[in-house]
This record gives C-alpha cells, sequence and structure tokens, in this order.
C-alpha cells in the first residue's frame, strides 16, 4: 500500500512550506506508507534543492514591508553569492528585486532546466525579476560574492487579489451565522403538536412504558403549541423515541427543550439519550436531569417551564448513521417536555470567542501584504470547517472590494425566523444550564 498524495503543484506545498519555515539542510517524506506518485511536479524543486551548496543561508528581511508570500535565502562562497527563492503561495508571483552587485554581474539559474528573466540595468539601478510558480522553489548563483539585496516587490494577479478579498469575507459571514444558528428541521413532530392517534398513539415518536407508567398529550400544561408531552410513572421507566436525524456533519449536536415537574423537590429522574450507529458498534451518548445516578451535580425541574440543553462534541463524522433522540422518566415522578429543538451549529460564547481569534488575522494580514499568513490563517482547520459546514449568515457583502472596508449589511432585513428567535431565547434565559455528555 502507498501513501496518498496531493496533485499536482499542491504535492509541493508541504516541502515548499518547509523550506519557508527555515534553512533545512534535509528533507525527509513518508510515514508508515511509502509516498508513490506526483514525481514530476516535484521534480523542478527536488533538482533544485540538491544543487544548493550545504551551508548556511541567511533570510532577506527588508527594513520595512513583507517579501510575503516569497522568502529570499542567500550565502556566500567563494567568488560566488548563491539565492534561493520560495515561494508558499498556491498561485504564480513574479519578484525582483535591486542588487547593490559590482555593475558586470550575471545571474545562473542551478538546475540549468528553467528560465530566468535576466538582470535588468537602469543607470546605477540593477534589478533582477523572477517568475515563481505555485509553491516552487528557484534556486540561482551570482558570478559575485559582493552582492547585497534592497527594494523587493512581489505581484500577482488581480483575479488572486480578488479571490482572497471573497475568502476573508466569506469566513467572516460564516462565522457571524454561529450568533443565531439555523435549527435543524427534525425530528419529526419535534414540538408534539400533532394530533394524537388512536389509542394515545404519539405520531412520528414510538413509545416504551411499563408497568404503572403513562405518555399522554396536555393541551393544558404546555409551553407553546397545542400539547406538551407528559411522562408519568409509579417507579417504572417510561420513554419516547424520536424518528431518524441525519448524522450532523459537524460532529457536535445541541438538543434544547423545555422542562417542567409537579414535584416541588425537582428530583425527577429525567434522561436524554442521542442513540445511532457507528459503523458496525452502537453509539450512545445521555444526560442526566434532575436527579444524577453517579451522585453529580444535575440541574432540577421546578414547577415552572425553563429551557434545558444538552449538548455533544465528539459525534463521529464519518460512517455514522441516522441519529433517534429517546427522552425517558427513568423513575417515580411526573414530567411535562415541549418544544424540542436540535443544533449541530450551536457554539457558546468562549467558543466563539476562541473561533474569531482564530480567524480574524486573515482579513489584518492581507491589509499589510503578509499574504503568506493570511493563506495560514484561511487554510486552517476551522477556517476550512466553517466553509465546509456553515451557512451563510447574509449580515456582510460576499466579496470584500478593498481590504479593511466594512460589511455591507442588507438594505432590507428580513425577519428572522422562528429558529432563530427560539435560540436567543434559549440562550438569553439559559447561560449556565448547558449539560455536556
Amino acid at each position: 500500500m502507498t501513501q496518498p498524495l496531493p496533485t499536482d503543484y499542491r504535492n509541493r506545498k508541504r516541502f515548499v512550506q518547509a523550506l519557508a519555515e527555515l534553512d533545512a539542510h534535509w528533507l525527509c517524506d513518508g510515514g508508515w506508507r511509502v509516498p508513490v506518485g506526483e514525481e514530476e511536479a516535484l521534480r523542478p524543486i527536488v533538482a533544485a534543492y540538491r544543487q544548493l551548496p550545504g551551508i548556511p543561508f541567511r533570510t532577506f528581511v527588508p527594513p520595512s514591508g513583507t517579501t510575503q508570500p516569497v522568502v529570499l535565502r542567500y550565502a556566500r562562497q567563494g567568488n560566488h553569492t548563491y539565492a534561493y527563492l520560495v515561494n508558499e503561495a498556491p498561485f504564480p508571483v513574479t519578484f525582483s528585486i535591486t542588487l547593490r552587485a559590482p555593475p558586470a554581474v550575471r545571474v545562473e539559474e542551478l538546475t540549468g532546466t528553467r528560465n530566468v528573466a535576466g538582470i535588468e540595468r537602469t543607470g546605477d539601478t540593477i534589478r533582477w525579476q523572477a517568475s515563481l510558480d505555485a509553491y516552487d522553489l528557484l534556486a540561482v548563483r551570482f558570478d559575485s560574492p559582493l552582492i547585497d539585496f534592497a527594494d523587493p516587490q512581489v505581484r500577482w494577479s488581480e483575479e488572486v487579489d480578488a479571490d482572497l478579498r471573497r475568502r476573508i469575507a466569506e469566513i467572516s459571514d460564516r462565522a457571524a451565522t454561529l450568533r443565531s444558528p439555523p435549527l435543524l428541521d427534525a425530528p419529526a413532530n419535534a414540538g408534539f403538536d400533532e394530533v394524537p392517534g388512536p389509542e394515545g398513539k404519539l405520531p412520528d415518536w414510538e413509545i416504551y412504558t411499563s408497568r404503572d407508567t403513562r405518555v399522554t398529550l396536555d393541551a393544558e400544561q404546555k409551553q407553546a403549541g397545542a400539547y406538551a408531552l407528559k411522562l408519568e410513572s409509579a417507579g417504572g421507566p417510561v420513554a419516547v423515541l424520536s424518528g431518524e436525524i441525519p448524522p450532523p456533519k459537524t460532529g457536535r449536536l445541541t438538543v434544547s427543550m423545555w422542562l417542567r415537574t409537579a414535584d416541588p423537590s425537582g428530583r425527577v429522574p429525567v434522561r436524554v439519550f442521542i442513540e445511532g450507529r457507528h459503523g458496525d458498534q452502537p453509539l450512545v451518548r445521555y444526560a442526566e436531569i434532575g436527579i444524577s445516578d453517579t451522585g453529580r451535580p444535575v440541574p432540577q425541574i421546578g414547577p415552572e417551564w425553563a429551557p434545558v440543553m444538552v449538548e455533544v462534541k465528539d459525534l463521529p463524522t464519518a460512517d455514522l448513521s441516522p441519529l433517534r433522540i429517546r427522552l425517558a422518566l427513568a423513575g417515580r415522578g411526573v414530567v411535562w417536555i415541549d418544544d424540542l429543538r436540535l443544533c449541530d451549529l450551536a457554539f457558546s460564547k468562549s467558543e466563539r470567542v476562541a473561533l474569531f481569534k482564530r480567524i480574524a488575522p486573515a482579513e489584518a494580514k492581507y491589509s499589510t501584504g503578509e499574504i503568506a499568513d493570511c493563506l495560514r490563517v484561511l487554510d486552517d482547520y476551522w477556517a476550512r470547517y466553517l466553509m465546509a459546514n456553515v451557512p451563510p449568515s447574509g449580515l456582510v457583502s460576499s466579496v470584500l472590494p478593498e481590504p479593511k472596508k466594512p460589511a455591507t449589511p442588507k438594505a432590507e432585513e428580513e425577519p428572522p425566523d422562528r429558529s432563530a428567535r427560539l435560540w436567543d431565547r434559549l440562550r438569553g434565559v439559559l447561560p449556565d444550564r448547558l449539560l455536556r455528555f
């Protein structure tokens, strides 16, 4: 078996970024399996790397500004100055720099396989220019040890600039969605408002009873809608099981609901289960409310309606079956449950702040020309998570026309949907009642 590899120029990324980080004298690749394939994309940079002398190279740092996404390093040996350029961006760039060198200085590309733009002389100014492909390495040698560098410039296409501004705007827009994340349209009959069927059948839910237990829909004691679910037990377990819920791709699921009980002590053993299968293994997550079997502190249920959320953050993102929600009363008591809602993008305030700190530097780095740093933010796990899992909020423009330009709100604000109102309402009254499985 072989190691899967990225295709084309992307296969150079790991080597080029390693060289951009430090003047590496060794480059190793591999792991548990041998990387095979895409050698054609690697051949130019491997050939250039092998031609460099095994001596320390100095990194050129301009007095002001930056050379990103290009790194220039140089070293003097004998009658020559060696230099190499590393482009750690996934797009071509043109690099130019002023040489403080003898008037007749010449430059030679070390592999002999690619053309290098020559040295231009304008009066007393000597300027060298080179074109670099995406994730590229260029090694050269000047025929003089008396070489210094100044006034670097890096250019790339306007299309690249537009794409970077668009990506920055998109991740900011999607991060804004997390302030009022959309609720899932599942499970069916989540509010228990459908008319009960024959013999008390609960539409879209399965009922599991034991001796001296009962499941009914209560039209009098309800938090919202037409009915509330009422579970009663003289001691035995009683539960209801929802229909199937599509497996969340986000790896998390938050269940919110409203609860009340007739017991003034609130010591009613309510259990919330999330059930499914991961591959061929059963998967179960559960939370305790009212009374804990393990003796740990859990939220109590009172005679007034109050919201409770339970949260799972460790769901598998692959090979996960559809899930089901089981609401159970594990012992003696009476409990009303209403307005069940699910969300797979419920981030706490601290999580959203931490996420913002990860993505916020992208626009600042872009504005100051630190393109490599900007790209690192855009390629970060959480930026990719936002793009893959979070829908746009519609609160900011889809493309930033200029760096640092404020986002433009929509001309007409649409009324928020019920799910957004519910979520904001729950978060406003429930800052400390979040249960984690």
